[in-house]
């Protein structure tokens, strides 16, 4: 059985025929193609199985990240720590290390190779798990929101700011009886959302190797009770020193000039917030946690109760109620113009001259609306 080969390059192509390839045969091909190389100056691929002399003098010719570096990383490595920053996790290693890098979270070169060549002090600066300087002393952490603000506050705020996702509530009210106690003051019992394992623990460690917390959630109600769960529950963990500063900002827009000025006048929570938010999880947590039950066994399919659409319903029901119980009723009115002589009467009455006036009481008894019901009276 023949065997055709063909062999191109940009300095010319060599087409051969061949009834079985040998070893000769692989020889001259591989001569050709290092010859054909080096005139261009081309990198040569190994052709021959086995032969891995070729691969490994031009693996070893490329530069080396430096220790410490995100391409030293695995892929998994990798999404654990866009996870830490509140950075999606999906796609290749490329678009991993940028997105790290482009949000702060990717080590600083110089120190990572300071660290591996066996520097000083640079060997703790670089092992740190943050970019920017890693777990450098002074830092403060900005507890966000939504990890989509991230990477846009990281530029305005710079590396002396560690920047963490909280992703909406960290605690909750438990299902279960005695959440809320409207015997004892309406008195509420928040325990850890059960998803929020990472994130606490991402938390804690950050507040433990920062100098001051900062509260940045959304300047809403929920903000601020989500603020106030941070603070309780990082205070709950042990996360904060002895006078350590926690303190609150809010800012309406994402704007580099909004968020400094934010920065710049940081403030207590609004409790009177947080006691607003609580009346409506409360409320939420009365109606709901029991009519759902009710509707789950009445109306198959039903998923829960509210405390908007509940009230909203018992009005309507009483509503309709009312329509279906009303009797309709004859009723006559009366009135009486009055004006000079010659001024004529009936519709339109008062616009002629006429005073109109309607009778209040009959036999010194009020007179409703309903006080003729018959045209005999």
């Amino acid at each position: 059985k023949q065997h055709q080969w063909h062999l191109a390059s940009s300095s010319g192509s060599i087409t051969g025929v061949d009834h079985q390839p040998t070893p000769t045969t692989l020889m001259l091909l591989w001569s050709m193609v290092f010859f054909l190389g080096a005139v261009r100056r081309l990198p040569i691929p190994p052709l021959l199985p086995g032969w891995r002399g070729g691969a490994a003098r031009m693996a070893a010719s490329r530069p080396r990240p430096p220790d410490g570096s995100l391409e030293q990383l695995t892929v998994k490595q990798l999404k654990e720590r866009c996870s830490q920053h509140g950075l999606p996790v999906s796609g290749v290693k490329a678009a991993l290390i940028k997105r790290l890098r482009a949000s702060g979270g990717a080590p600083d070169e110089k120190v990572a190779a300071a660290a591996g060549s066996g520097g000083g002090g640079g060997g703790s600066r670089g092992g740190g798990s943050r970019g920017g300087g890693g777990d450098l002393p002074g830092r403060t952490l900005m507890v966000v929101e939504s990890p989509a603000k991230i990477a846009t506050l990281s530029k305005f705020v710079g590396p002396e700011y560690e920047l963490l996702a909280c992703s909406g509530h960290v605690r909750a009210l438990p299902s279960k009886p005695g959440s809320v106690a409207p015997d004892r003051g309406f008195e509420m019992v928040f325990e850890q959302a059960p998803s929020k394992g990472r994130v606490v623990q991402a938390l804690v460690q950050a507040a433990r190797r920062s100098s001051a917390v900062v509260l940045a959630t959304d300047p809403d109600r929920e903000g601020e009770a989500i603020a106030w769960h941070v603070a309780q529950l990082l205070a709950e963990k042990g996360a904060l020193s002895a006078g350590q500063p926690v303190r609150r900002i809010s800012f309406g827009e994402i704007t580099k000039s909004a968020v400094l000025d934010a920065i710049g006048a940081p403030r207590e929570i609004d409790m009177p917030l947080v006691r607003a938010q609580q009346a409506r999880q409360a409320v939420d947590y009365l109606v709901g946690f029991n009519l759902s039950p009710i509707l789950w066994r009445k109306l198959p399919g039903c998923r829960s109760a509210g405390r908007v659409q509940s009230v909203a319903l018992r009005l309507l029901a009483e509503r309709e109620e009312e329509v279906l119980r009303f009797a309709p009723s004859e009723y006559w009115r009366i009135a009486l113009g009055f004006g000079p002589p010659g001024t004529p009467a009936g519709e339109g009455a008062a616009e002629g001259g006429l005073l109109e006036a309607e009778p209040t009481t009959l036999r010194g008894e009020p007179l409703g609306k309903l006080g003729f019901p018959n045209r005999g009276g």
